[in-house]
């Protein structure tokens, strides 16, 4: 590609005077440098939409297999740069984001990736030019890793299906495949989260998957207290999940800012107690529709285990692109919309054509 160069950034802990400014003039000139940005700089006839647009045809044009514009405005890095750096200083920053090839916004809390620069629908564009972004493999192997990880769902889900000669019904496929994608959604939002309260990643990991799975599991040994109606727990598990999720967007943060500086031994305790809010719920759910399908159609039970199982895998995978793209935020979201699919779906578990129990323990 044409736009193999360097660009070398000075920053100075005071304004640079009038003078500083032209000798750095004078000095890029006499080594055939360019300078491309300084306080006041003058901002330089380009159309910006056509420069960004030649840039993108450097790597559009080889899948496309048609010839660049040759006569389209000359690409050169002094200009891109210029434009770059002034449009991402200036109030048109948010409109360079959105015209720029790359995904080059600020890292953040909810989007803490400093390398992430693929947009997902740009992907196509790269692949057969990996030598050219070899600082985006990531995201390039973890689309690969979700293609391979639904292939073999469907392996697996394949298995009891042939051997039982039976097909689950649409809704049954959408609750279970709902519980083992949300779930994992929640849970790794939450271990984002704590990464920083909790000091370090394994703390962290360590500390949700734990609670987790023990509250979880208390949530799926209480649920029959919770309601005798199999369809009234599973909603009062989402309405339940829902509030907590609610919770973890907008009082989360101030809570974890609020007590970062508490010793060790009470944000431990205070994370269980923010895990244990979403994770004492998630355990109702899923051992609430195997029992209505055993007691209906028990032929689906492995189906159903193989797809929760396998779709959890995939989950970890979507969850991770997820929040590479748009922020963990938006995985939380993914995460509650997908219990409330579960919600309405709940009630395939049950066999329309046969008596219903009133009770499912």
């Amino acid at each position: 590609h044409q736009l193999l160069s360097t660009a070398t950034v000075l920053v100075s802990a005071r304004p640079l005077r009038a003078d500083r400014v032209a000798r750095l003039d004078r000095f890029t000139e006499r080594m055939s440098f360019e300078t491309f940005y300084h306080p006041g700089i003058p901002r330089r006839a380009l159309d910006r939409p056509a420069l960004l647009e030649a840039y993108a045809d450097q790597f559009r044009a080889p899948l496309e297999a048609g010839p660049l514009d040759t006569e389209g405005p000359a690409l050169l890095p002094g200009d891109l740069y210029h434009l770059a750096t002034l449009d991402l200083l200036g109030p048109d920053r948010d409109e360079f984001f959105d015209e720029y090839l790359f995904d080059v916004r600020s890292a953040t809390d909810d989007r803490p990736y400093n390398a992430g620069y693929l947009k997902p629908g740009n992907v196509r564009w790269f692949t057969d030019q990996l030598a050219d972004i070899s600082e985006e493999w990531g995201m390039l192997m973890l689309l690969a890793v979700l293609a391979i990880s639904l292939v073999f769902a469907g392996v697996i889900e394949a298995i009891p299906a042939v051997a039982s000669g039976s097909r689950p019904p649409l809704g049954v496929v959408a609750y279970y495949a709902a519980l083992g994608v949300g779930f994992m959604q929640i849970e790794l939002f939450l271990i984002q989260k704590l990464v920083f309260f909790l000091a370090t990643p394994v703390v962290a990991v360590s500390a949700v998957i734990g609670t987790m799975l023990v509250a979880s599991g208390l949530g799926s040994l209480l649920g029959h207290r919770i309601s005798a109606d199999p369809a009234r727990r599973v909603r009062t598990a989402v309405v339940a999940i829902g509030a907590a999720i609610v919770f973890y967007l907008f009082l989360l943060g101030p809570l974890l800012q609020a007590t970062v500086g508490a010793s060790f031994v009470v944000r431990l305790a205070l994370a269980v107690v923010v895990i244990s809010m979403s994770a004492f719920w998630l355990g109702m759910p899923f051992p609430t529709g195997l029992t209505a399908l055993a007691r209906t159609r028990p032929v689906l039970l492995p189906w159903a285990w193989g797809l929760n199982g396998a779709l959890s895998v995939t989950g970890i995978i979507f969850a991770r692109l997820l929040s590479v793209a748009v922020g963990f935020s938006a995985v939380l979201v993914v995460g509650l919309v997908l219990y409330a699919v579960a919600a309405v779906s709940f009630t395939a578990n049950l066999d329309p054509t046969r008596r219903q129990p009133t009770t499912v323990p």
